[in-house]
């Protein structure tokens, strides 16, 4: 009969199918190991560095080799991880990264926990990204004038700036202006002048289209596709040294953005009602071009990245071989949210060992195909 047991190795949570049934048999609703990997350096003797082609953040690296002689990773400039000599040797590297935090990593070597965990180097903010030259500011993103601002969001719990017209650098002068979220707020200040703040609630770590439209100074908050707020008369020129910027307003105003940012659109006009509510149900390629169009994704790797289920700064793996280095297989997966840091920050030796235990009797046996979220190792094809 089959049997689909819950199992509980420190704060995490685990469903394995323990039935032996093949893949295609188990619910849909469970995630192919299988699919979920992506091959890294190939295979092979190896004597030089390899860096890998892709920068990948939130991700599990999996090395399985042979080796005369110790050779290690480099996950970034503060992370170097030793790699044990001998025959059959596999080695499983968890990295985080995630907003306003440190770097965590956490190794396995042949199954077993190396560690607990640590910390690496120094948490990172995100830091403001100035997207448009002062000429392009002046020209086209004018906040002073008819227009319309939209950006599709993932909030954190701390919340932070999304957009602002403000000083490259510095304090928050008057004027200057900045969409931010606090207390699960949006809020649009015109600094000395004035704020609009938002009614709904918005729900942190998920999925968020806003959409600001000033006209004639009558200004609409759209949170979701819904009227979030109004205010009449409420604008003023923008400072002449002002730019566009994303992730912060100013050192002393709007707090940098726990979050992440997939996409900013500014139209020099005010849209209407319907052209509104495409934006907000993902059609807003339907309507018509934008004056300006940024896209998460071609911020490049100083920003964040989604390769895990949640956001984080990315980095390049790198192999670093020692003497009679031969990679049998390698790749990389990205952490589901039960990886990260608040079901670690609970471990303790003996869910380490529960751990441990629970890998060997299920993993090392190949009894499931699937799961429905990883703990602490990857149960991948042998």
């Amino acid at each position: 009969m089959n049997r689909v047991s819950l199992l509980r190795a420190g704060s995490v949570l685990v469903f394995a199918c323990l039935s032996g049934r093949a893949a295609d048999e188990v619910s849909p609703t469970s995630v192919v190991v299988s699919k979920t990997l992506t091959p890294v350096f190939g295979a092979g003797p190896v004597s030089k560095p390899l860096v890998s082609a892709e920068a990948y953040s939130n991700f599990r690296l999996v090395l399985e080799y042979d080796a005369a002689g110790p050779s290690r990773v480099a996950l970034g400039k503060d992370a170097l991880v030793e790699l044990p000599a001998g025959s059959g040797r596999r080695v499983e590297l968890a990295y985080e990264h995630i907003p306003s935090s440190a770097p965590h990593i956490r190794v396995w070597i042949d199954g077993k926990a190396d560690s607990e965990g640590r910390a690496i180097g120094k948490g990172r903010q995100q830091e403001a990204m100035k997207v448009a030259d002062l000429e392009l500011s002046r020209q086209v993103l004018r906040f002073d004038r008819d227009f319309t601002a939209m950006v599709m969001f993932r909030p954190g719990k701390r919340g932070g700036t999304f957009f602002a017209k403000a000083m490259p650098k510095g304090k928050w002068i008057p004027n200057a202006k900045a969409l931010y979220l606090r207390n699960n707020r949006l809020i649009y200040d015109i600094a000395f002048v004035g704020a609009l703040t938002g009614e709904s609630v918005v729900a942190p770590g998920k999925e968020h289209v806003a959409v600001l439209v000033s006209k004639a100074g009558n200004v609409r908050l759209f949170l979701d596709g819904k009227m979030d707020g109004s205010r009449s008369g409420f604008t003023a020129q923008d400072p002449a040294e002002t730019v566009f910027k994303l992730g912060a307003a100013a050192t002393n105003f709007g707090g940098e953005l726990d979050g992440s940012i997939s996409g900013v659109r500014f139209w020099r006009r005010a849209l209407n009602a319907d052209e509104i509510g495409s934006l907000s149900k993902g059609n807003e390629k339907s309507v018509n071009t934008p004056d300006f169009d940024w896209n998460g994704s071609k911020a490049g790797e100083g920003g964040l990245s989604e390769f895990g289920a949640v956001p984080g700064y990315p980095v390049r793996p790198t192999l670093e071989p020692g003497k009679g280095f031969v990679l049998h297989r390698a790749f990389v997966q990205p952490l589901s949210a039960s990886d990260h840091g608040e079901l670690v920050g609970g471990w303790n030796e003996e869910s380490l060992k529960n751990g441990e235990t629970i890998y060997n009797q299920i993993c090392r046996k190949g009894r499931f195909s699937s799961v429905f979220a990883y703990f602490s190792t990857s149960c991948g094809p042998a």
